[in-house]
């Protein structure tokens, strides 16, 4: 569920859209308020309710979802948060995404295009600090992004990213065609309710199903943190993306940490992609045991499980979680491709190059999409 920022003055309405989804469809609410001053306090009561019938997630209700992420955030009444670097503001211009614990936002510093990772909660939280100490250690390495600066409510990051990837796409992986302009005002004040039309995204690309090459450029990036003492634990296609040029960068490093730290335990609140693996990670969550120590294995295991998720039909019959889940997983490392795929990882976490290319090439082979 996922709640629309708003204003509202004194006498008006204002709206919020809430959506619901299983996960194939979605169910999209648009709550109004009315909003008035009494004896100098503010009241808000509800006026109305109105919902949508069930959309398919593959089809009409991920357009309207679209429509509502991608809509101009003056027009949903979304206040951009303020930031400044050095002393200099940075003008924020696009909504970009949000995750458990911070909030992406496209903008421009110093005439360079960035993203300023907002945090939901203070810089002092340990996600946070976290990622600045990961950032901080991974200046300089080919193909991770790097810190621009450190606001009091967030990070500096740049490249910006172009072309971003999901195992979650259209099995068409065209890019969406433009939609009719006009977008609905979500949060706007107004004296009248109006009737409601559902926003439509202008213009928009779906993030992309990656290819073998992005798996590869993704070895790489992820042996380059390794080489600087650092385990990514979370490499999954929503943490990489390419820039206006096509150089591959990877993000998020909000999960990261030292190898072999030993302060990663089953209680660790950083989130990162369990449904893939590490499966010795994988059984000890489902056994509420102490987690591995990180090691640069994990993060290449994991490559090759999410390289086996974006090839195979079968990852669509994939648990959630538990003990279930890691059973799944022992039966599809039987398969040909994780069989080959596993030990090549394995290797290539040794840090030998020989081994590191090895695992490549196998990747060119069973990857989907060359």
């Amino acid at each position: 569920m996922r709640k629309q920022p708003w204003r509202a003055h004194d006498g008006s309405f204002a709206r919020v859209v809430v959506f619901l989804s299983d996960g194939a469809h979605i169910v999209f609410f648009e709550c109004t308020f009315r909003v008035e001053v009494r004896s100098s306090e503010l009241h808000v009561e509800m006026a109305a309710v109105r919902e949508c019938a069930p959309l398919p997630l593959d089809g009409e209700g991920d357009m309207y979802l679209a429509g509502l992420t991608l809509a101009p955030l003056a027009t949903l009444g979304h206040a951009l948060p303020q930031c400044e670097v050095d002393g200099e503001a940075v003008d924020l211009s696009a909504y970009l995404g949000v995750g458990a614990t911070s909030a992406g936002f496209a903008g421009t510093w110093r005439g360079d295009a960035v993203v300023f990772k907002h945090y939901h909660a203070a810089m002092q939280c340990d996600v946070a600090q976290c990622e600045l100490k990961a950032l901080l250690a991974a200046a300089g390495v080919p193909g991770v992004c790097a810190l621009r600066g450190q606001a009091a409510n967030g990070l500096l990051l740049a490249p910006l990213g172009v072309v971003t990837y999901s195992l979650h796409v259209r099995a068409s992986n065209a890019p969406r065609a433009p939609a009719p302009a006009g977008l609905w005002s979500l949060a706007r004040s107004t004296a009248d309710p109006g009737v409601p039309e559902m926003p439509m995204p202008r213009a928009a690309t779906d993030p992309m199903l990656p290819s073998a090459t992005e798996f590869c450029d993704l070895v790489d990036a992820l042996a380059g943190l390794h080489a600087v003492g650092w385990v990514h634990r979370d490499p999954r296609p929503t943490n990489f993306f390419r820039d206006a040029a096509g150089s591959f960068f990877l993000a998020d490093l909000g999960s990261a940490a030292p190898i072999g730290d030993e302060t990663v335990w089953i209680d660790d609140e950083r989130p990162w992609a369990p449904q893939y693996g590490p499966l010795a990670v994988l059984r000890a969550v489902a056994a509420g045991v102490a987690q591995p120590l990180p090691a640069p294995a994990h993060d290449f295991e994991q490559v090759a499980r999410l390289a086996y998720a974006s090839s195979s039909r079968a990852a669509e019959t994939m648990p959630a979680q538990g003990s279930e889940l890691c059973k799944w997983w022992e039966q599809q490392d039987k398969t040909p491709f994780l069989s080959a795929l596993l030990p090549a990882a394995a290797a290539a976490a040794t840090g030998d190059a020989a081994a590191r290319e090895a695992f490549k090439e196998a990747l060119r082979t069973w990857v989907a999409l060359p």
